[in-house]
């Protein structure tokens, strides 16, 4: 698919590997197959952002697949009608989190937003941020920011704790670094789950023992699939 243009190759700024995308050849062939979209977009405005956007909210659900998981993605949320929305998406347009993620479980569904920040932004749109988190309601009940540093990551929990938030314990936040070496393993380091991993978080809403390795010998990790600098692809072992 490279070779006749649908899948390009691009590089990040910020990233030791090539990374693939979509091509508008390839957009232009499958987009009548998306359903109406409100906006044609497809490409990544930063490849390194969205990748690790990426990486983060498929994490292990990337190797281990689950019936009971669903993903709404930034582009996906910028490119639908309201009226399209599946009714777990806030419709809210006051801001776009990088993306969703829906746990359904027998007692109840979770929501977590995912929030991105490899550079520090003007601090007026973090108080936004979490003031539009504060209006969802009591599904969305974490908030995971995966900050490139930590002082970075304290500028953005100082700027969301001055705005004496509603419901502020709901932001959790992750360092990009502990996320590379660790993956899921990551810790959190701030919020009502602080010094949890992402990991037993997760499977907590799953109604599964968060000790239980679900990433079977052969089938690769996180770091695997997403941090090898190797030009051919992962293919699982199943």
């Amino acid at each position: 698919m490279i070779s006749e243009g649908y899948i390009i190759e691009r590089d990040g700024s910020d990233l030791d590997f090539s990374v693939l995308q979509l091509s508008k050849k390839g957009f232009e062939y499958l987009k009548y197959d998306l359903g109406f979209l409100k906006e044609n977009r497809f490409a990544a405005q930063s490849v390194a952002h969205d990748y690790w956007g990426t990486a983060f909210q498929l994490g292990e659900f990337a190797i281990n697949p689950r019936p009971d998981v669903e993903f709404f993605t930034e582009q996906e949320l910028q490119c639908s009608d309201d009226s399209l929305l599946p009714d777990w998406v806030p419709k809210s347009r006051d801001h776009f989190p990088d993306g969703f993620t829906r746990i359904k479980n027998e007692k109840f569904d979770s929501v977590f937003a995912i929030e991105v920040d490899l550079n520090l932004k003007p601090l007026i749109r973090y108080q936004k941020s979490g003031y539009y988190y504060d209006g969802l309601d009591s599904r969305t009940d974490v908030v995971f920011w995966l900050c490139d540093g930590f002082r970075l990551m304290e500028r953005i929990f100082e700027c969301l704790n001055s705005a004496k938030l509603r419901r502020f314990e709901t932001h959790h936040f992750v360092l990009l670094d502990d996320f590379k070496k660790l993956g899921w393993q990551a810790p959190v380091r701030s919020g009502r789950e602080k010094n949890k991993t992402v990991r037993e978080i997760y499977m907590a809403r799953t109604g599964e023992d968060p000790g239980q390795e679900r990433v079977r010998p052969g089938d690769g990790t996180i770091q695997e699939i997403f941090l090898s600098k190797k030009k051919s692809p992962w293919v699982s072992k199943r």
